[in-house]
């Protein structure tokens, strides 16, 4: 059986080390891009995801008592006219 052996050989030049920056760069820029199309179709999902109110009643506003009001203004939270 015969074994290769892989070495990994550090960039000796200037323009291997500029070069492997630059791979390195690209490389990158597809994972940001990617990522970027992911997070722009989960907010799509999301705007379009129907989330509307139709079909819920709305909570109708309490109406005061004539006593609970005063008892509002003897309090003083709130001035009469």
């Amino acid at each position: 059986m015969v074994e290769e052996k892989t070495e990994v050989q550090e960039p000796n030049s200037m323009l291997e080390r500029a070069e492997a920056a630059a791979k390195a760069m690209k490389e990158q820029n597809d994972r940001a891009e990617e990522i970027a199309k992911r997070n722009e179709k989960v907010a799509t999902i999301l705007q379009l995801g129907g989330g509307t109110n139709a079909g819920q009643t709305p909570v109708p506003p309490k109406v005061e008592t004539p006593k609970e009001y005063a008892d509002r203004v003897l309090k003083g939270e709130i001035k009469p006219i």
